[in-house]
């Protein structure tokens, strides 16, 4: 059986790897999608009629798939972004 300090420093560590980015795209998802719906339209109108409102699910689809395409470049090319100090 795990003790109450082992489960603690595993729930610890799930959060800040794999829920924290998760909420954290949540959150963000709500300005981004003010933002863009009232941008958009307005500033944007040369864009189809489809892309000027943009549903909250959407964004944070969006923002979810930049985000690991992001993390997988990283991955796979380590040399572009390390520091050469």
């Amino acid at each position: 059986m795990a003790s109450a300090k082992e489960l603690g420093r595993s729930l610890q560590a799930l959060l800040t790897t794999a829920l924290a980015p998760i909420i954290g795209m949540v959150i963000m998802a709500i300005p981004a999608t003010i933002a863009w719906n009232c941008v958009a339209p307005k500033y944007l109108s040369f864009i189809p009629m489809v892309y000027h409102y943009i549903p909250y699910w959407h964004m944070l689809a969006i923002l979810i798939v930049i985000s690991y395409v992001g993390i997988c470049i990283k991955r796979l090319m380590p040399s572009i972004f390390s520091n050469s100090e």
